[in-house]
């Protein structure tokens, strides 16, 4: 790679607090090039005036959206006025800058181990007058650093906070941690996806559950910024993308998206259920007296809001040509692009070589051959999608209070043969086909419920547009809020190997979270799916987000209640394989224990 000369204004430490609005996003380590830009540049190169000269990709931020973050979740930041502050990476410390004038904290510590971030950004704030930051050059991505701050007195635990046991699972609200953990591009380490999926995993689940580290005092909170990437396993807009890492931060509490791109991490979704559900937050927005920035608005915010406040149900724009009889009305990507190209060329007389030689028109082909692809097979599947509903009406009526039993047995079989027709439809499905039907009708099962399935759909208010332009080089950045909550326990007293039986388990299962819940568990041992089942309840209450056949239940749809369930029946089950059975090598058990044991 091609040695990148940046441009950097006299005296840019200084001035970039007063005006020029610089954030710093991380680059892998020891595959970075720290870049700076300004509308008032000399010629200069970064590298020699850092005399750093390491390769690679850096991101900064350029525009303030540090300063409509604080308005926009201001209120929610009141309860951490005067705490101390744990800074991750802050680079060249804006958004440190930023947020340290809205809290005035105690102390805030900076944790960045360059050291040519030192002399140009983070000495000036040290150097301030009665200053309140600290800065270590302590490893982040070595987790004993966040013992360490706290062992040599970085952070010393206000009088809020303890480590008694009575405290420990408290709020500790006297304590914030924000960090930058949007690496780019994107490495797999340790067996996570990238390093802010091994960092959430360790300072928000396991740290959590553990009461250790950042959570010695109490349970804290987090605001970390990350690739729109990182985003997809742990705050899922689709029951596809729900997997285990989804569920360990389900169980560890709540993740709201502050502040994220227009667009959504699902390719195709239902437009249906994801407007109801933008108008439900809406609606909650109002009633709180929150409304997003116009130059922050997300996609069909501005409809959801004008429906909202004269009580209809908002438009898509523009309108979606497929079917809206049944249960699906399909949104994908592309498909304002491509609506924009048909309205174009629609009209357009050219002769065959202009429109050959055209890149719009070739983008218009393939656009048209996907959608009359995805159109064809989900008006396919949307009478099946339809037939689905109704046994679900069924099961719900079935096990509703004060049913006579004249209706019951009526309504029995009537499922019967319903249910009966669906699978036989199902059966005679091509394997691509019964995937699509799949996700289909679990987003509808797990997401027109009172309570959605995903916290995504639950969030109380929209997060803020980030743009890629105001990112440098462009990209997709968001800011998620990791809000602690109680932890699951399995084991009343909290036992380590009942603790790594239930994370087999859960781990197991969701391998594959596409699978039947009863094939899932017979994998796990031979007759799991009998043993546990009767003591899953809720897996076949219709009303806890069950079904009554729990072969119709896919791992991907098991609620928090129903994980409890099982993870304790596991534990209990007086057949199950011991631990050293179901991690039979003594490597793989010690690297077990080692993975357990670094938290």
């Amino acid at each position: 790679m091609a040695k990148t000369t940046v441009r950097l204004p006299p005296n840019l430490s200084a001035q970039m607090f007063q005006d020029s609005c610089y954030t710093y996003v991380r680059g892998p380590k020891r595959r970075q090039q720290r870049m700076a830009h300004s509308a008032d540049a000399i010629s200069s190169s970064f590298e020699e005036e850092m005399g750093y000269k390491e390769q690679g990709a850096a991101k900064i931020l350029i525009q303030c959206i540090t300063d409509d973050v604080l308005n926009y979740i201001g209120p929610t930041l009141a309860k951490h006025q005067n705490c101390d502050v744990i800074d991750i990476n802050p680079g060249v410390c804006l958004w440190s800058t930023k947020l340290h004038d809205y809290l005035q904290p105690r102390t805030h510590l900076l944790l960045e181990p360059n050291e040519h971030f030192f002399d140009p950004f983070i000495k000036p704030l040290l150097e301030r007058p009665g200053s309140k930051f600290r800065h270590a050059f302590f490893n982040t991505e070595d987790w004993d650093t966040y013992k360490r701050i706290f062992k040599e007195g970085y952070i010393k635990p206000s009088s809020q906070s303890s480590s008694e046991p009575s405290r420990v699972n408290e709020s500790n609200d006297s304590l914030l941690v924000v960090g930058n953990f949007a690496y780019a591009p994107r490495t797999p380490v340790l067996g996570f996806d990238s390093l802010a999926h091994l960092a959430v995993n360790h300072l928000f689940c396991k740290a959590l559950r553990q009461h250790s580290y950042i959570h010695s005092y109490g349970r804290v909170r987090m605001l970390l910024w990350m690739t729109h990437e990182d985003t997809f396993k742990i705050l899922p807009q689709d029951v596809f993308q729900r997997g285990k890492f989804t569920v360990d931060q389900e169980m560890s509490g709540l993740v709201t998206m502050v502040a994220g791109p227009r667009k959504l991490s699902a390719k195709i979704g239902i437009a249906n259920l994801e407007t109801a559900n933008l108008k439900r937050v809406v609606q909650n927005m109002n009633s709180d007296n929150i409304s997003l920035p116009l130059r922050r608005q997300t996609l069909g915010y501005p409809e959801a809001h004008d429906s909202s406040s004269q009580g209809t149900q908002p438009a898509l724009e523009p309108p979606n040509p497929r079917s809206t009889k049944g249960q699906i009305l399909l949104r994908w990507e592309d498909e304002r692009e491509f609506a924009s190209l048909t309205q174009k060329y629609k009209k357009t007389r050219a002769s065959k070589s202009e429109r050959s030689a055209d890149p719009g028109w070739q983008r218009y082909l393939q656009l048209r051959n996907t959608y009359s692809t995805i159109s064809s097979a989900y008006k396919y599947l949307d009478p099946l999608a339809t037939l689905n509903n109704e046994v679900l009406q069924l099961e719900l009526a079935l096990t509703a209070e004060n049913v006579s039993d004249e209706d019951k047995d009526r309504m029995v079989e009537e499922w019967k043969g319903k249910s009966g027709e669906l699978k036989f439809r199902q059966s005679k499905l091509s394997f691509s086909r019964r995937h699509q039907f799949e996700v289909i009708v679990d987003n509808l099962f797990a997401r027109e419920r009172e309570a959605s399935l995903l916290q995504w759909d639950r969030r109380q208010f929209e997060p803020l547009r980030a743009k890629e332009d105001e990112f440098y080089p462009s990209n997709d950045l968001c800011l998620l809020d990791f809000q602690p909550g109680s932890p699951l326990v399995f084991s009343g007293d909290d036992d380590f190997e009942d603790a790594k039986l239930a994370t087999w388990l859960l781990t197991h299962l969701f391998l594959k979270s596409s699978r039947p819940i009863p094939m899932a568990l017979e994998s796990c041992a031979p007759g799991a799916a009998d043993a546990l089942l009767p003591r899953a309840l809720s897996i076949t209450n219709p009303r806890k987000g069950g079904r009554l056949d729990p072969s119709e239940l896919r791992v991907r749809l098991l609620t928090l209640e129903m994980i409890e369930e099982l993870a304790r029946a596991w534990i209990d089950w007086p057949f199950r394989p011991s631990l050293g059975e179901l991690i039979p090598t003594g490597t793989l058990r010690e690297r077990f224990s080692r993975a357990e044991k670094r938290v």
